[in-house]
Parts: C-alpha cells; sequence; structure tokens
C-alpha cells in the first residue's frame, strides 16, 4: 500500500494541503460553510413543520444524516479558498509567526517584507523608527510611496529583486546575471549592479524634515513550488529588505573626506612652496641663471651619470671682457644691465641642451651633456659670435647716450681631458680661459696639453 501511495502522483487540480495562512484560511471558510449549512436546514425545519428547534454541530451526525451534503460542501469550500487564493495571493505577514514578530522586533537594523505587489506585508519596529512611521499606517502601503528622493523613475533594489525573481532566462537569452559578471539586467536595457546582498544607498526624506542616507539590502524569496507561478506573474514572491541609518557614517565619511582634500590640499601647497623655495634658493636673482650652490649640489650626481653611461660632457666657463671698466666707468646700473642680456642669451642658445650658471660676477658656466669638445667648441664659437651682437645703451650724466657692446671670453672642456670630478673639469675650462684672456680676449680656447703646460699667474684675467 505504501508503495502504491509513493507511485501516486497528485493531479494539479488537488490542492495541497499545507500549515501555511492559506490552509489556516481555507479551513475557516470550510466551518463558516459548515454553519451556513445547519443554518440552512434550520430554516427548512421551521418552514415545514413550525415548533421547537434542535439545533447540532455535531460533525459525526451530519456526516450519518446527510453525508453526500457534507462531503459537498468541505469539496467547495476547499476548492473556493483555493482559487480565491491563488488568483488574490496570500499575505507575506501570515508565513511570519508571532513568535518570530518578536524576534524581528528586537532587531537593531529595519527588516521590512514586501508582497508581490510591492506593499508593507510586515515590518519590524527598527525600521519604524528608521522612517518615523507608524507600523499601522506602513502595513499595507506601497513601498514606492514613501518619501525616497532621487529620480521617481529609478529603477529601486526592490524592483530589480523582482524582475530577477521574476523574468526567466530563458525568455532573456541568459541576460540575468549578478554584479561579478556585469551583464545586463532583463527588462532595463541598462547595466545594473545587482547581487544578492548588495547593499544600496537611498535619500529619504524623514518626516522630521531631514534627509536621511539608508542602506538598503533587498532579496525576494519564493517557495520552490510556486517558482513556475511566480514566473508567470500568478504567485507570492516575498521581497525582503534589510535597512540601516547610514547618514551618520556618510557624514562622518563625508567629513573625513573632506578632512583628506583639505590634508591633500595643504600638502600640495607645501610641495609647492617648497619648490618655490627651492627655485629662489638656487636661482641667481638678477640673470635668472642657477647659481653656484644649485651647481654644487648637482655636479657628484651630474658626473656620475655620464660616467655611469660612459657618455661625453662638457663645460663651458665665460668671463665678460673689461667688465671691471663697465662699472667704473658707466655705473653698476649699466654693469647689471649687461649682465642680464648676457644671460639671457646664454639662456636662449642653450635651452633644451645644457644648463647655464652664474659661477661668481661675471662668471658663468655652461654644462653640455653628450657633447664632445669639437661640438663644445662649436657651440662656444656661435654663443661668443652672438653675444657680439648685444647692444646695451645708457646714459652718462650731462651727456649723450653710449651704447656698450660686451665681449667674452670661453674655456673649453671636456670629461676625456683627464678630469677625475666636475669641479676638475671646470677647474680645466677655467685655466682656458685665463689663456684667452692673455691672448688678446674675446675669443674660444679649448682644453689641450699646451693649456695644460702654461703658467697662469692671478693678474692675466684683469689685464
Amino acid at each position: 500500500m505504501q508503495t502504491m501511495l509513493s507511485l501516486w502522483r497528485r493531479p494539479r487540480w488537488v490542492p495541497r494541503f499545507t500549515t501555511d495562512g492559506s490552509s489556516v484560511h481555507a479551513l475557516a471558510i470550510v466551518v463558516m460553510l459548515l454553519l451556513a449549512q445547519h443554518a440552512i436546514v434550520l430554516a427548512v425545519q421551521f418552514i415545514r413543520s413550525p415548533g421547537p428547534l434542535e439545533f447540532s454541530l455535531d460533525v459525526r451526525q451530519a456526516a450519518t444524516d446527510r453525508p453526500w451534503m457534507l462531503a459537498a460542501l468541505l469539496m467547495l469550500g476547499w476548492a473556493v479558498t483555493t482559487c480565491w487564493l491563488r488568483q488574490f495571493g496570500w499575505s507575506a505577514a501570515d508565513a511570519i509567526p508571532l513568535h518570530l514578530h518578536q524576534v524581528l522586533d528586537e532587531f537593531a537594523e529595519g527588516f521590512v517584507i514586501l508582497d508581490k505587489h510591492g506593499q508593507v506585508a510586515f515590518c519590524n519596529h527598527s525600521f519604524t523608527t528608521i522612517s518615523g512611521i507608524s507600523k499601522s499606517r506602513l502595513t499595507g502601503r506601497s513601498f514606492d510611496s514613501l518619501a525616497w528622493l532621487g529620480d521617481p523613475g529609478e529603477l529601486r533594489p526592490w524592483h530589480r529583486r523582482l524582475i530577477l525573481q521574476r523574468t526567466p532566462s530563458d525568455q532573456t537569452g541568459g541576460a540575468i546575471r549578478t554584479r561579478r559578471d556585469n551583464k545586463k539586467v532583463a527588462g532595463t536595457g541598462s547595466r545594473t549592479p545587482i547581487g544578492i546582498g548588495d547593499e544600496h544607498l537611498m535619500a529619504y526624506r524623514h518626516p522630521d524634515g531631514c534627509n536621511r542616507l539608508l542602506a538598503i539590502t533587498a532579496t525576494c524569496v519564493a517557495p520552490q513550488r510556486r517558482a513556475a507561478e511566480a514566473n508567470r506573474g500568478n504567485g507570492a514572491p516575498m521581497t525582503i529588505l534589510s535597512v540601516r541609518d547610514a547618514t551618520g557614517a556618510e557624514h562622518y565619511r563625508a567629513e573625513m573626506e573632506n578632512l583628506l582634500a583639505r590634508v591633500r590640499h595643504s600638502r600640495e601647497e607645501v610641495q609647492r612652496h617648497n619648490e618655490q623655495l627651492q627655485v629662489l634658493a638656487e636661482e641667481d636673482p638678477l640673470t635668472g641663471c642657477r647659481n653656484r650652490r644649485a651647481l654644487d649640489q648637482q655636479a657628484e650626481k651630474v658626473w656620475q651619470a655620464h660616467v655611469e653611461a660612459n657618455v661625453p660632457l662638457a663645460c663651458l666657463m665665460f668671463d665678460i671682457d673689461h667688465f671691471k671698466s663697465v662699472n667704473d666707468q658707466y655705473g653698476h646700473a649699466a654693469g647689471d644691465e649687461v649682465l642680464r642680456q648676457v644671460a639671457a642669451k646664454l639662456r636662449e642658445t642653450f635651452a633644451g641642451v645644457g644648463q647655464a650658471f652664474r659661477y661668481g660676477g661675471e662668471e658663468f658656466c655652461v654644462l653640455l651633456p653628450r657633447h664632445g669638445m669639437t661640438e663644445a667648441s662649436w657651440s662656444a664659437e656661435r654663443i661668443r659670435v652672438a653675444i657680439e651682437g648685444i647692444a646695451v645703451s645708457c646714459e652718462q650724466d650731462g651727456g649723450e647716450p653710449v651704447v656698450i657692446q660686451p665681449t667674452v671670453s670661453i674655456g673649453v672642456s671636456e670629461r676625456e681631458q683627464g678630469a677625475n670630478t666636475l669641479m676638475e673639469m671646470i677647474a680645466q675650462a677655467d685655466k682656458c680661459l685665463y689663456v684667452a684672456k692673455r691672448r688678446g680676449r674675446n675669443q674660444v680656447v679649448p682644453y689641450d696639453s699646451s693649456v695644460a703646460a702654461a703658467n697662469i699667474r692671478t693678474g692675466d684675467r684683469d689685464r
């Protein structure tokens, strides 16, 4: 017998008895129909034979006297109840026992259950505190009707969960995926981050007039036995929402981001001021060239880089001829203008090729990376001719304006001439400068054996 029962399949038209809310409703309606049946019988008895009536709710007696009527009423009540509930659904709150209501009310986070129409079937005490609306006013109310801020047409978390639950994947070509797959959500036509347990921040206008940020996690639940009906839209899936007030956390995060932005801005300001101070510390204010301090700081690094790369490095040493006489005869203002124009010509000529430094007084030093002796000597001759074309006008007291045309003497050396450091190479170029002064000024002298053997006296530069 047990084997035969296990092989028998229940027809689809035969309702299944369960212990959920729909079964309770069915039994209640059956009892009501039984009472109605007894009332009809009593009325018929009174019409046929007026007198004392006997009223009995004995089901066994009813089954003995009118078994066919009892069976018909039972089947009719069960069928009517089942059809009604399948058509109009059942309240999601009926699936939650009373003791579970009490447990959910103890949760610190808000807990909301929506029916298939998006109406609130249940909410715990924490959500009433968060929303500022009593449970009696929330129950049966559309969750969309709450004071949500933003675009009313925006796809909200509970909508997304119902889309995933109701839309069969075979009708969308398997378009339903989670956020991890980064696919399109069926029915939305856009990429939407959906995944079980994902939190979505939504702005909410509290009845007290303040705006709140609520973090909502939505999950849609439908029993397996009703999956087919749910896909056809006839089932009763529940949307379970977990809600927490993230306003304080978001405000704290916003304050921290603002603080970090200010710290970052302050750090950038400090860095910018440090760079400006570095420029001021390493730049000659009169000529705009780097100063001797900058040259001394870079000397070891520049030299070592060219030695390791085994590439040439040249040095040019400049001295403005008769500069002391210009200061004595025309004044220091005229001498400063000569320095500015000579320095401007150096910066213009060697921009992107080398670096010009004011070595001291009327002396300048130019470093030329990747230049050998031939290229450096040619560059020195080109800048010497360019400086010859400078004309500085100055006015004498009570006289006509005078034009000063400065000239320079240039010494050239490079790394292959036996120097072991950058400062030794600069000393070689400086010795060439002395030789150029001795030979008559306004010329270029490269370092060679004759210069190395020359006996230089201190007064040779001033002659």
